[in-house]
Formats: C-alpha cells, sequence, structure tokens
C-alpha cells in the first residue's frame, strides 16, 4: 500500500479512501469509486436511473466488459451521494459514460458542474485529447451549451436514440 501510494491519484492517501476532487464551493465533488460500498452507491444510483426511471434492461446497463478499466466516479453534495459518472479510454478517446443524476437533484446546475469538472480532469491527464459520449438524443443541446459537437447519425442503444458526440482539446 506505502508503494501504491507513492504513486496514486495525488500521492498522499495511503488507503485509497479519501480522495476526492472539489468541484465548487458549495460541497459539490467528485469521489473516485475506490471501495466496495461506493461501487454498490454507484450500482444503486444507475439501476434507478437506467433501469427503473427510463427502462434499461440489465443486459443493456450492465456490460462486464465495459465496466473492466472504467475510471468511475460518486457525485456527491455535501455528504449526499446524488449521481455517478464514468469514462472509459476506447481508441484513444475518452468515452464519457452513465452520467447520471438522481431526479431529486436535476435542474440545480450540478451536472454542468460536474461534466465540466470531468472533462477539465480529463484534459489535464491527456492533453491533448478527444472527449467522446453516446448521448442520448434529447440532451444533445445540453451537450452543445458544453462544447460538445455531434457526430454522425443518430442510433439505438437499447431503446433509445443516442448521438455520438466530441470535444477535442
Amino acid at each position: 500500500n506505502f508503494l501504491d501510494m507513492l504513486f496514486n491519484y495525488e500521492q498522499f492517501d495511503l488507503w485509497n479512501d479519501r480522495i476526492e476532487y472539489k468541484v465548487d464551493q458549495e460541497g459539490l465533488i467528485l469521489k473516485p469509486i475506490t471501495t466496495p460500498n461506493e461501487m454498490f452507491e454507484m450500482l444503486d444510483i444507475r439501476y434507478k436511473v437506467f433501469n427503473k426511471e427510463q427502462g434499461f434492461s440489465h443486459e443493456e446497463e450492465m456490460d462486464k466488459e465495459t465496466e473492466k478499466g472504467a475510471f468511475n466516479y460518486l457525485i456527491k453534495k455535501s455528504k449526499d451521494t446524488i449521481g455517478c459518472i464514468r469514462y472509459r479510454i476506447v481508441d484513444n478517446e475518452y468515452k464519457l459514460e452513465r452520467f447520471a443524476i438522481l431526479p431529486e437533484y436535476r435542474g440545480k446546475g450540478y451536472g454542468r458542474k460536474v461534466f465540466d469538472a470531468i472533462c477539465e480532469m480529463i484534459k489535464s491527464k491527456y492533453n491533448p485529447c478527444t472527449v467522446t459520449m453516446s448521448a442520448q438524443s434529447q440532451l444533445v443541446e445540453f451537450y452543445k451549451t458544453l462544447g460538445f459537437t455531434t457526430v454522425g447519425e443518430e442510433f439505438l442503444e437499447g431503446h433509445v436514440k443516442h448521438i455520438k458526440m466530441i470535444k477535442k482539446y
């Protein structure tokens, strides 16, 4: 653990359980998932948003192959877990996925702040880079306000229309 500490995120956390990235001054943070309990919190949020609310099947939402190598984060507001997001490295691009905010926390600007923060994090680590996502079509205008542009044609993922979006740094 001591050797891992020397090479981990911020080089100060011996047990990998206190790393978090401050998003704003009001208590919004990104917390890398490093414990089984945090993994369960993330899976619960994904179940509530993608399976129950949006109607994706478990097989559509949970693909074991895409889970491997993903950098998963909890989104926290003060002590409450309000969402999750992840990215994976796919074909030398940084693909944002599984972005979910619980319904009671939507419309407060948290998603925009988190999205900006994770893009800045990726940019600072991998610049120059291209950040991509398969955006649900009803959210395209939101992502355009964050500097993303659409690429190609719409496609179905599960039963929902998506389109590829990119942002170059």
